[in-house]
């Protein structure tokens, strides 16, 4: 007798020889991927993600079944994007992501492609004081992060250089609780509150 039976005593009554497997129990963790990013770079090619699940941001190696933790405690991941810079010949790669519930977006610095992260990494917050960020986009050549909040609003953010005081006092009062030291902020568009913008994307033409 081969296959399954409803009845355990079922099979023994037929006398099917042993071993005979009465249960199997299965645990699983499911995960719930929200954000997601690739880098398809030649040696390095890893899938970015988090996972509302546990609270955590996750790379998977698309060459083999590696996983490994970037950051934990982070529930309400909804943008991930990487940032290239090309610096002296050596490329430096972090992983920008915004977190919805803090008004947050953070910068983790990633290590060369042949090193393993065994511990999550340090983060820091670039921009803080957001309404709902969500949608992040990088143009790594200009240095500018787009990102969308869900208030109907896509701001661009300049990284190489700072916001000069003038443009500081001259700010919409509606971002007067945007936070960013070290980044020249605008907004470019403003929708209907009631607009729901998830996601963005730079065109690389």
């Amino acid at each position: 007798m081969t296959g399954i039976a409803l009845n355990y005593n079922e099979m023994l009554a037929s006398g099917t020889p042993l071993p005979i497997v009465e249960r199997v129990d299965i645990d699983t963790s499911f995960v719930l991927p929200h954000a997601l990013t690739v880098d398809d770079h030649q040696g390095q090619e890893w899938l970015y993600w988090s996972n509302s699940a546990d609270g955590t941001i996750y790379r998977s190696s698309l060459q083999s079944s590696a996983i490994e933790v970037l950051q934990r405690h982070c529930w309400s991941v909804r943008g991930l994007v990487l940032n290239r810079i090309e610096d002296s010949g050596e490329g430096r790669v972090s992983l920008l992501y915004s977190l919805e519930d803090k008004g947050s977006i953070s910068s983790i610095q990633l290590p060369p492609p042949s090193t393993s992260i065994t511990s999550p990494l340090p983060a820091e917050v670039v921009l803080s004081g957001l309404r709902s960020p969500r949608g992040l986009a990088m143009d790594s050549t200009a240095q500018i992060l787009f990102f969308t909040e869900k208030t109907g609003r896509i701001f661009e953010a300049r990284f190489d250089k700072p916001m000069p005081v003038r443009q500081q006092t001259n700010r919409l009062p509606d971002d007067a609780s945007i936070v960013a030291p070290d980044v020249e902020i605008r907004r470019i568009v403003t929708r209907s509150s009631m607009t729901r913008l998830d996601g963005i994307a730079v065109d690389s033409k």
